[in-house]
């Protein structure tokens, strides 16, 4: 039981360090740009991370028998990776457009800007970039969640950052509730891609969060 504690705990430093510390810096927004600011666009850059987080089961277990296991257990992780991106790109799964759906949803949701239809002029623009995401376990031997990392950045016409922060959610966000066998995803890419937009409206709602003044 403690080696099992033991192996939870250093999974969740790993996951922390790879999710947690990369992305954008925070920008506070001051009262004279929120004044100003009354309409925006949401855009996802499109770019993607070089590389998927992946951490599974088959990871955990070869983990468990030190260094040779490790090597064991990074040669493994490329296998799974490679299937689920190619599972994303068959089926037309993007995670950028999941993340600006999303997002626009929570700030339709707190409603305190005006979001700008396709064409329209707005005071500002969000532009969204993801950091990281990927599939991770809540212990060694638990089904896949998944993992995000995004940074908003509220920019006005001239390139002027007025607000910028960067959220992310783990398996151990409490609302990040949904777990799958890795073969869900293949079998059934619906599955992958509602675990994506999970991922995101729970990101999104954070990022829209701290965009609202603060108390």
């Amino acid at each position: 039981r403690m080696r099992s504690w033991i192996r939870t705990a250093v999974l969740g430093v790993a996951m922390l360090a790879t999710v947690g510390c990369v992305g954008l810096s925070s920008v506070k927004m001051s009262s004279a740009d929120r004044a100003q600011t009354k309409t925006i666009t949401v855009r996802a850059d499109g770019k993607m991370p070089e590389e998927m987080f992946y951490h599974g089961m088959g990871q955990s277990v070869a983990g468990a028998f030190g260094a040779i296991g490790g090597a064991v257990g990074a040669a493994m992780a490329g296998d799974p990776k490679a299937q689920i991106i190619a599972t994303m790109k068959s089926n037309n799964i993007s995670l950028p457009s999941i993340v600006q759906a999303e997002f626009v949803n929570a700030m339709q949701a707190q409603n305190e800007f005006r979001l700008a239809g396709d064409g329209m002029a707005a005071d500002a623009e969000m532009v969204l970039f993801i950091n990281t995401y990927g599939l991770g376990q809540s212990t060694g031997f638990s089904g896949l969640y998944p993992l995000l990392n995004v940074s908003a950045s509220l920019r006005k016409p001239d390139g002027t950052v007025v607000w910028q922060r960067t959220d992310y959610v783990t398996p151990h966000n409490k609302e990040n509730d949904e777990v799958h066998a890795f073969s869900d995803f293949i079998e059934q890419p619906e599955v992958l891609r509602g675990i994506w937009a999970k991922a995101a409206g729970i990101v999104s709602r954070m990022l829209v969060k701290e965009l609202s003044p603060q108390p």
